[in-house]
């Protein structure tokens, strides 16, 4: 996520990445989990990477992959 960008324009890597952070949330339980489940725990780990991301540029964490 670019610190810089106004707020009304879209990251497609910020896209791909909380895609694939709720995908990574999700793949442990996944074989005994119901639908609704599965969607709730993957919007979670998406909002989380987001909000994570989010943070670590205003604590100006030096973090060029955003992977941590």
């Amino acid at each position: 996520m670019n610190p810089e960008a106004p707020f009304n324009v879209y990251d497609p890597v910020a896209a791909c990445n909380g895609i694939l952070a709720g995908l990574v949330a999700i793949t442990g339980c996944c074989h005994n989990t119901d639908v609704w489940a599965c969607i709730l725990i993957g919007g979670t780990g998406g909002a989380v990477y987001v909000f994570a991301c989010k943070l670590e540029h205003k604590l100006r964490i030096d973090d060029p992959l955003e992977a941590s």
